[in-house]
């Protein structure tokens, strides 16, 4: 109980800053009072209770949640955004299957001199990958990332159309807590997601992944269960549904495979992971002679869910239309086996609690922000 009134003081301050924000001089103690340990505690207590059954995504208990949040955003005088009946965003998923070992190739040719690396110990199939076969020059692009804000970008003067683009994981200096990348803290051009649309935007048809050479690897990462002597209930990858035409060819691969492709450059993988870090300049360039074909094959199983979006519309005519957004995913991790039950009360039931608490709050004030709110509770984290 101590967590959860600190948590709602928390709460009371952030929503104190919200209207200090607007230009609002008293506080609301309305909305302030809406604001207790024994709501929030309702919330958590229903959110991870047992017979939530862990909230996974997708599944008939985080529905259940979904339409728990849909009706408070309703009694708190929420609307839907889409001015729809319900308070959903519905999110397709796609749950991820390799289509078969063999119809996953890497074919590797050095001036004209081809070897066939091996599927689990030299490379895997990303989840993100297109159904796709290609052929092309490979271009290194240092860590992939475009970051104006930075002032950084491995795409200067570079050309990657039509080509295959190999890129390190991470960022620069991602162990530096001075560095301009948010110190030490990853940011949004980190993740694998994020480096694959910048190759998509720059023309790139394949994307090659490795580990950068801070962290220790030699085989790639991988979570197929086709390719796993013992592989674990629930591995399958689950992913946002995205049409094939949208895609990209991409693989990751491990620490010989890559040292291969860079065998043609004068300097070892850790020499420009180093030069990037140091200099913080991008290093990219063309593997002279290397051309790679890949194909990936994935069967996918078509799904589901929703995000819960509540709007509460400001009160001035011009800054209505700039929207803060406050949210928290609702979903966590399942249970295992039917027995074993993550009920994930800090993960993130206790964050769900809190924009609850907010909308409550809001809609418990005597007058409106000058800004309009949007309330979500995302599925899938």
């Amino acid at each position: 109980m101590r967590k959860l009134k600190s948590f709602s003081i928390a709460i009371g301050f952030i929503f104190i800053f919200y209207y200090s924000l607007w230009g609002k001089v008293s506080i609301p103690a309305a909305g302030l009072n809406a604001i207790s340990p024994d709501t929030i505690y309702a919330h958590v207590a229903f959110l991870a209770s047992d017979r939530m059954k862990g909230r996974n995504t997708p599944s008939p208990e985080l529905d259940s949640c979904a339409h728990f949040i849909a009706n408070y955003f309703k009694q708190c005088g929420l609307t839907s955004p889409s001015n729809a009946e319900n308070y959903f965003q519905t999110v397709p998923l796609l749950r991820t299957r390799l289509d078969g070992k063999e119809n996953q190739r890497f074919i590797l040719s050095i001036n004209g001199t081809k070897t066939i690396p091996q599927i689990k110990n030299d490379f895997v199939p990303l989840h993100l990958s297109a159904n796709r076969e290609i052929t092309a020059p490979v271009v290194f692009v240092g860590f992939g990332i475009t970051a104006p804000e930075y002032h950084y970008d491995d795409y200067t003067a570079i050309d990657v159309k039509g080509k295959i683009v190999m890129a390190f994981s991470h960022e620069p200096q991602e162990k530096d807590t001075t560095s301009v990348f948010n110190g030490a803290k990853p940011t949004e051009h980190s993740k694998l997601i994020n480096k694959v649309l910048n190759a998509i935007d720059h023309g790139a048809v394949g994307f090659i992944y490795v580990t950068n050479p801070g962290h220790r690897f030699r085989r790639p990462p991988n979570y197929w269960q086709s390719l796993l002597k013992r592989p674990p209930r629930g591995a399958i990858p689950l992913t946002l549904g995205e049409k094939q035409e949208n895609k990209i060819v991409a693989v990751r691969v491990g620490k010989k495979l890559a040292e291969s492709l860079f065998s043609v450059s004068e300097k070892t993988m850790k020499e420009i992971y180093q030069e990037i870090n140091a200099s913080f300049r991008p290093q990219s360039f063309e593997l002279k002679g290397v051309k790679v074909s890949l194909m990936t094959r994935l069967s996918y199983e078509q799904l589901s869910t929703q995000n819960v979006v509540g709007f509460w519309e400001g009160s001035d005519p011009q800054f209505k239309n700039e929207i803060i957004v406050i949210g928290a995913h609702y979903d966590h991790l399942g249970a295992k086996n039917d027995s074993i039950i993550y009920n994930g009360a800090d993960d993130n039931a206790s964050g769900t609690a809190g924009v609850l608490a907010v909308a409550k709050a809001f809609s418990c004030s005597p007058f409106r922000p000058k800004r309009s709110i949007l309330f979500i509770t995302f599925a899938g984290e």
